[in-house]
């Protein structure tokens, strides 16, 4: 899975436009789609920004590690209330709306090991 595909995935799963993830990261809407096809890649002050903002590791966006795995030695076992817990935690922080099954499929979703 490339860097574009797992910003996406990560996008698609919070429910959010590429308008809003741009306007929340304050880069252009364009940037935000060429990362997603692939054709630019952020650099490492945008990565760190994404990174915070999805809540989830530089290593996971950059590919090195899967998020199950990532998530599994950050939480314990993935369980729905982990999951739950994942959606408020992004959910306060980016004070945006998280929908439950997107991230329920998403984590557990087989492109993640």
């Amino acid at each position: 899975m490339t860097i574009g595909e797992r910003i996406k995935e990560l996008r698609n799963a919070l429910g959010i436009s590429q308008r809003k993830l741009a306007l929340d990261l304050n880069v252009a809407e364009t940037s935000i789609q060429r990362y997603e096809n692939n054709s630019s890649l952020p650099d490492r002050e945008i990565l760190l920004m994404m990174a915070d903002y999805f809540c989830v590791s530089t290593d996971y966006l950059l590919g090195v590690k899967g998020l199950k795995k990532q998530a599994e030695e950050r939480y314990g076992i993935l369980s729905k209330e982990r999951i739950e817990h994942y959606k408020t935690l992004v959910k306060c922080k980016n004070k945006t709306t998280v929908q439950s099954d997107k991230i329920y499929y998403w984590i557990n979703s087989p492109n993640l090991d």
